[in-house]
């Protein structure tokens, strides 16, 4: 019975999301759009850097979704991804553009990978 380590499934899965992630960076560092900054409502949490279109939480989750639908139940796998996307805007760290273009490039990296 092939493991998380050995199937292929989930090889591809990860390098998937790798390759998503490399292409959110690449564009994040050609856009170089700013976080959002609202006047006495600070982020709830911290990032590493101060770019944020396209959100990589976007982008890497919807990959994952995409590429593991093929082994596990789809709903669950883009309602997670989508619930991870969108609390990147509650959390005051992302615009939902952000969240939109994550999700459109992450889905299409994993689209052309599979």
């Amino acid at each position: 019975m092939p493991t998380l380590a050995t199937d292929p499934r989930y090889r591809r899965a990860a390098a998937t999301v790798l390759a998503s992630y490399a292409a959110n960076q690449a564009i994040k560092l050609a856009v170089r759009r700013p976080r959002p900054q609202l006047e006495h409502l600070p982020p709830l949490t911290g990032t590493l850097t101060g770019l944020s279109y396209p959100s990589a939480h976007a982008a890497t989750s919807f990959a994952g979704a995409h590429m593991l639908s093929a082994a596990l139940p789809a709903g669950p796998l883009y309602a997670l991804a989508a619930k991870l996307a969108l609390s990147r805007v509650y959390l005051g760290v992302h615009y939902p553009t952000d969240i939109v273009a994550g999700g459109v490039l992450g889905t299409a990296i994993a689209e052309l990978a599979s």
